[in-house]
């Protein structure tokens, strides 16, 4: 390396320090945030414990990343549509 030229292993290993303080931060905001989809609610909320296959985790949240919509919102705007669209109970 010639005098004058930057190093480039510094500048990486210093990009790398700041995006790990920037991770850092965003994971301590999202600890002490309470989910929109639970911050509202007075109603008890419940666990939905069923397994789904892993492409259809995958896909459904990546969907609901890609919308910025929790798993949890995505799932109560499937159900509320599949409702509207084909009612509460069999005809």
């Amino acid at each position: 390396m010639t005098s004058g030229e930057p190093d480039n292993l510094a500048i990486a290993a210093a990009l790398i320090d700041e995006l790990g303080e920037q991770v850092n931060i965003l994971k301590e905001k999202r600890e002490n945030t309470v989910p929109d989809n639970l911050s509202s609610s007075t109603e008890a909320i419940k666990d939905l414990g069923f397994k789904v296959p892993e492409s259809l985790h995958r896909e459904f949240k990546g969907t609901a990343t890609d919308w910025g919509m929790s798993m949890t919102d995505l799932l109560i705007a499937a159900h509320n549509l599949w409702v509207e669209q084909n009612g509460r109970r069999p005809k």
